[in-house]
């Protein structure tokens, strides 16, 4: 979205009906054929984005890919990425029926008032959730309680993916052997008290 200036809710009225034409005629298929979803985090738009467009960009894609099986899923984004939907709640008033909502608990972490409200209040409407830490390395290297975060997917009887996110801070290797000791601790800790 930024190498390309794509934006949903462009203000320029050119820049949002080529983003809905690149979702519609190329993301979209891409994602059908390799049998995937598809997250619009950035693609939404940057600081200039307004909500009007984006709703109209939304009702716009719903309408030209209703046969497909891609899922598309509106990511709450924190104020720093984006001028607009910065909360689990404002993405679900936007979702409408063919779109999900993506938490993600690094943005949460800075937007939501209550990370445990927004996980829970909006179940319905996601099956794919964004963990990175408030530092935005992967789990186990910030201060976000992972536990919690887990207890509540538990509580909710959540099945769908979790996925990890985040820059590295370290290597690669070192990051992902750290945060899947982490990890397991939480799962260690979850086994235990049931």
């Amino acid at each position: 979205a930024k190498q390309e200036g794509l934006s949903l809710g462009s203000v320029k009225e050119k820049v949002r009906k080529k983003t809905v034409d690149v979702m519609c005629q190329t993301l979209v298929p891409f994602a059908e054929k390799m049998g995937c979803d598809l997250i619009c985090g950035y693609i939404k738009g940057g600081a200039d984005a307004a909500v009007s467009q984006l709703k109209k960009s939304i009702r716009e894609i719903s309408e030209r890919i209703e046969d497909t099986k891609v899922n598309l899923y509106l990511e709450a984004t924190n104020h720093y990425d984006s001028g607009i939907v910065h909360t689990v709640r404002e993405a679900a008033e936007l979702a409408g029926t063919v779109w999900r909502v993506l938490p993600d608990t690094y943005h949460m972490n800075m937007e939501e008032t209550s990370m445990a409200a927004a996980i829970v209040g909006h179940s319905n409407l996601y099956r794919n959730i964004h963990i990175s830490d408030n530092n935005r390395c992967f789990p186990g290297f910030g201060g976000i309680d992972f536990y919690q975060v887990f207890q509540l997917l538990k509580a909710i009887s959540y099945e769908g993916t979790v996925s990890i996110e985040g820059r590295i801070c370290r290597t690669l290797r070192e990051d992902i052997i750290k945060s899947c000791r982490y990890l397991e601790s939480v799962y260690s800790r979850m086994e235990t008290s049931d």
